[in-house]
């Protein structure tokens, strides 16, 4: 329908840098035309503009799996846990055609 997409969802920050440069390279407007969002929380990315993602807490991760692993060696009952994410806003994306965020 020549319906542009105006959001991209990358499963890491490193594709959603990518996806921005490539995006640049075809002259779309980061954020203006298309929202990048990434995934991971990294600090430092060869991007000029800061990346809106969404962070892991990695330490907090490790240390509950390692628990889990230690809890599954003493023979305890294999169970799960949730870790939450934190969303970090950044200058990649922008508000809805035609509405508000």
């Amino acid at each position: 329908t020549g319906t542009r997409f105006t959001g991209l969802f990358a499963q890491s920050d490193e594709s959603a840098a990518g996806a921005v440069a490539a995006l640049e390279d075809l002259g779309v407007d980061v954020p203006g035309q298309v929202s990048v969002v990434g995934f991971d929380g990294l600090p430092e990315l060869p991007i000029r503009q800061t990346l809106t993602t969404v962070a892991q807490d990695i330490p907090r991760i490790a240390a509950t799996a390692l628990a889990l692993v230690q809890d599954a060696i003493s023979g305890q009952p294999a169970r799960g846990e949730f870790i939450p994410v934190q969303l970090l806003p950044g200058a990649t994306v922008a508000p809805p055609p035609g509405g508000t965020p």
